[in-house]
């Protein structure tokens, strides 16, 4: 799937979940987290977004192996299906998995 498929469809996600927010604030939210997703694997990056409770999570993360502590990376090989609901990533400063919806992304 290629990044722009990707942005689309989470942009449609957003739009479903925020119906308060017009088309092109959805399709900036949605390449924002798109450009971001498409990062991680190459290193790690700061970004923040609104936690279900309301409170603003200012995160460091990665999908980097490397970067990763042995016994927290992934084991094997997974076949997934694309989620536009959530990000997966790895917290440096919990030193573990998390994970942020996509609709809640402010940076």
């Amino acid at each position: 799937m290629t990044t722009n498929q990707y942005a689309l469809h989470v942009a449609a996600h957003i739009r479903k979940m925020r119906p308060d927010l017009c088309l092109q604030a959805c399709m900036f939210m949605a390449w924002r987290v798109a450009h971001l997703k498409e990062s991680l694997p190459y290193g790690y990056y700061k970004f923040s977004y609104k936690k279900t409770n309301g409170e603003i999570r200012v995160a460091i993360g990665t999908t980097m192996t490397l970067l990763i502590p042995s016994a927290k990376r992934p084991k094997g090989i997974q076949k997934e299906e694309p989620n536009y609901a959530t990000v997966a990533y790895y917290d440096f400063e919990k030193e573990e998995w998390r994970s942020f919806r996509t609709e809640l992304f402010i940076e």
